[in-house]
């Protein structure tokens, strides 16, 4: 089941999949600190569209946290992220444990 809001940080951000809508051209997704939503674009294959979610997330720390982060650094967290939450569930379960 697609995730239709995300905490960042404690600030919860409403998810949207959308056409084209407000996503330029060559955009897969982008997250809006200011209305805190995010938008995702419809129609990508499952694994593509959970990694466009994870690379929006990590956009809403970089803006929330004020860090600065490349583009080119988000694209290698998302990359090396995804992989590694898919490759050891054992370990995101642990991490999760309250």
């Amino acid at each position: 089941m697609r995730p239709r809001k995300v905490s960042i940080l404690g600030r919860v951000f409403k998810i949207t999949y959308v056409i084209k809508g407000p996503l330029e051209d060559d955009e897969l997704g982008e997250v809006d600190l200011s209305t805190q939503k995010m938008s995702i674009l419809e129609g990508l294959s499952a694994d593509k569209e959970r990694s466009v979610v994870l690379h929006e997330i990590i956009h809403g720390i970089d803006d929330i946290l004020d860090l600065g982060l490349t583009e080119e650094q988000v694209n290698g967290l998302e990359n090396g992220l995804f992989a590694t939450i898919k490759d050891n569930p054992r370990v995101i379960a642990y991490i999760r444990r309250a």
